[in-house]
């Protein structure tokens, strides 16, 4: 069943196969996530290689681990507060608090 939904940042409507994260950043908008504690940009990656764990690091150095967002999940999309979180059956998500 396909449902559709507006990314909570810059409005536009998607169209989803599953209503799970109906909540979730659009992949543009993810793109500019930025850490609280370091105000820098991250990015989330699973830590198995089957799609499991969690972790994220600064966008600007791949070596460089974010322990703030990788504890708590908290990021900024332009301003606002967003929790940055490993997704159902593997994946990143980052979705309204």
């Amino acid at each position: 069943m396909e449902t559709s939904y507006a990314c909570p940042v810059c409005g536009t409507v998607h169209v989803h196969q599953s209503d799970r994260y109906r909540n979730h950043v659009c992949r543009e908008c993810e793109k500019r996530a930025r850490c609280v504690a370091h105000d820098r940009g991250v990015l989330g990656y699973n830590t198995s290689p089957m799609g499991g764990g969690f972790a994220a690091r600064h966008g600007d150095r791949s070596d460089d681990q974010c322990d703030q967002v990788t504890r708590d999940g908290r990021v900024l999309v332009d301003g606002s507060e967003f929790r940055m979180r490993e997704a159902y059956m593997g994946g990143i998500v980052v979705h309204t608090p």
